[in-house]
């Protein structure tokens, strides 16, 4: 196993990981709605339930995070990464694929997992 110094755990734990979370499930999100909107011109609640279906892929993977935040962690991150590559070789026309993979990607939702993290790093500390 890799050995990582404290000071680095603490950065990638408080610095890195939470800004590429928001830029792999925050991002799609935004793009999601617009694209659905302007692209495929659906009605807003048929894009409230693709929506829907995104965010139920978020709530999995943080359910998952209280006692399984290892597992949670790799789940999601293997599973948002299945859906990015379902957006990026899917055709561009076909909505299917566009949500399906898009609501794939909200498994990517790591934040329990790093929140359960830094309470594990934190616990001894008595000033945090």
């Amino acid at each position: 196993m890799i050995e990582i110094s404290p000071a680095a755990v603490k950065i990638l734990l408080i610095g890195v990981m939470p800004f590429l979370y928001g830029a792999a499930t925050r991002l799609p999100f935004i793009y999601f709605v617009i694209h659905l909107d302007g692209h495929f011109e659906l009605s807003m609640p048929t894009i409230g339930l693709c929506v829907a279906l995104y965010q139920g892929s978020r709530v999995v993977t943080s359910a998952l995070a209280i006692p399984f935040p290892r597992f949670s962690h790799l789940i999601g991150t293997i599973a948002g990464l299945a859906g990015y590559v379902t957006v990026y070789v899917s055709d561009n026309d076909l909505v299917y694929p566009f949500v399906a993979g898009t609501a794939i990607v909200g498994f990517a939702e790591t934040m329990s997992s790093m929140q359960k993290y830094a309470k594990e790093i934190y616990a001894l500390e008595p000033d945090r």
